[in-house]
């Protein structure tokens, strides 16, 4: 077994490095919304879709693109994940 070389970044050649996402849960139900990284476990592996009601996962490509999602969520509870800390 042989690996690709790796670039002098430690990738391996020909990969893009990977951006880090972070998602936005929004429960309207509980006047509730929660920033989290892209690998929390709380995090789902298939995020259901999303209705106003119950709220959902939203997913943004930057921390700050979350967290101005967070600011306008219109939750009064506003919180980031105590377990992966974004």
């Amino acid at each position: 077994l042989t690996l690709p070389p790796l670039d002098a970044g430690g990738l391996l050649e020909g990969c893009e490095p990977s951006t880090m996402s972070h998602w936005v849960h929004i429960k309207h139900s509980i006047d509730q919304a929660t920033l989290h990284r892209d690998r929390c476990l709380e995090v789902p592996f298939n995020p259901t879709t999303p209705d106003y009601w119950g709220g959902g996962w939203f997913e943004y490509s930057n921390k700050e693109a979350a967290q101005e999602a967070l600011e306008q969520s219109g939750a009064t509870r506003q919180f980031k994940c105590p377990l992966c800390k974004p």
